[in-house]
């Protein structure tokens, strides 16, 4: 589907850039992630820009990587390892655009009602599904730390525990790093 903006249609950006639209702080979030099109009949259409992390739109429990979609203020969508509410972006852009609000109002009020329950774990895996490796890597800093000060570091155990967990802080640590530089 392609896709040029008429007169009437509003153009929002979403991303890590402090100048977009809807600035998204966090590591997943491309700098300009995707864009948000509001046309002349209330209708939204959200664009991905090529990010690196995609752009994904969640409706009845399944989340979906889109280039393009519209969407309704009852669905959920996701940028990189982030879930916002679609209704919760339109609120964000009210204090924009006063033509925002009421067709967030308008919209809200036709699709709220027959938009389907969204299950909550889908979502609860979608969000946490980008940040393992952070997790992770915290968690074996803090064993390192509590193996430091407790263990005997003469035993043959503590070396060799010591050896496996290096490699494996080492491995995330040059893979966050090569994530984070692909997404400059």
């Amino acid at each position: 589907m392609s896709f040029s903006p008429g007169t009437g249609d509003r153009v929002f950006t979403i991303g890590r850039d402090k100048t977009c639209d809807i600035p998204i702080a966090d590591d997943s979030v491309s700098r300009v992630h995707a864009t948000l099109t509001m046309q002349d009949g209330g209708k939204l259409l959200l664009g991905d820009r090529k990010s690196a992390n995609g752009t994904f739109v969640m409706r009845t429990g399944k989340l979906e990587r889109i280039d393009q979609a519209y969407i309704s203020p009852a669905d959920q969508v996701q940028f990189g390892s982030v879930v916002f509410p679609v209704k919760t972006l339109l609120e964000a852009l009210g204090e924009k655009s006063g033509r925002t609000q009421a067709a967030t109002q308008t919209a809200t009020q036709t699709d709220i009602r027959t938009a389907p329950v969204t299950p909550l774990w889908p979502m609860i895996v979608a969000r946490l599904e980008g940040h393992w490796r952070g997790a992770a890597l915290t968690t074996l800093i803090v064993l390192a730390v509590i193996l430091l000060a407790t263990g005997d570091p003469s035993s043959q155990s503590f070396k060799f525990f010591i050896g496996i967990l290096g490699s494996l802080i080492a491995s995330l640590s040059f893979t966050l790093l090569q994530r984070f530089w692909e997404r400059k």
